[in-house]
C-alpha cells in the first residue's frame, strides 16, 4: 500500500514537472495556453472584421468627394466594380498566404494590405476636409 502510494505521488510530480516545463517553454517561445487560443481568435477576428469595416467605410465616403459632380455616380461605379473585381483574387492570395505560412501569414497579409491602402490614400490622396467639393475636383 505504502509503494503503491509512493508511486502515486511519484507520478503527480512527474506530471506537475511536465506541465511546468511545458509552460515555461510555452513562455519562453511567446506562445499562450491552449485554453487562451480561441479568445486571441475571437479577438483577431474582430479586430480584422472591425478594421476592414472601418477602412471600406471611411473609403467609400472619401472616394464620393473625389469626382466632380457631373461624373460622381460613374465613377464610384466604375471604381466600386474594380474592387469587386479584385476582391475576387484576394481569395486566392489569402488562400496561398495560409496555405504557405499558415495563419499569422494570412492576418500580415491582411493587415499589410490595410495598412498599405491607408498609406497610399494618406500619402496621395488629396486633402478634403473643409473644402467644398467644387474645389476638389478642381
Amino acid at each position: 500500500m505504502r509503494s503503491r502510494r509512493a508511486a502515486d505521488l511519484r507520478a503527480a510530480a512527474e506530471e506537475h514537472r511536465r506541465r511546468f516545463v511545458e509552460l515555461v517553454v510555452d513562455s519562453i517561445s511567446m506562445r499562450l495556453p491552449n485554453a487562451a487560443i480561441a479568445d486571441i481568435a475571437a479577438l483577431t477576428g474582430a479586430l480584422v472584421t472591425l478594421g476592414a469595416t472601418t477602412l471600406s467605410y471611411n473609403f467609400h465616403a472619401y472616394q464620393s468627394e473625389l469626382y466632380p459632380t457631373r461624373v460622381r455616380a460613374r465613377a464610384i461605379g466604375f471604381v466600386y466594380s474594380w474592387s469587386r473585381l479584385s476582391g475576387i483574387f484576394s481569395g486566392f492570395l489569402v488562400a496561398f498566404a495560409l496555405r504557405g505560412g499558415g495563419v499569422s501569414a494570412a492576418l500580415l497579409l491582411i493587415a499589410a494590405c490595410m495598412g498599405i491602402d491607408a498609406l497610399v490614400i494618406g500619402v496621395l490622396g488629396p486633402m478634403t476636409r473643409g473644402r467644398s467639393l467644387e474645389s476638389i475636383s478642381q
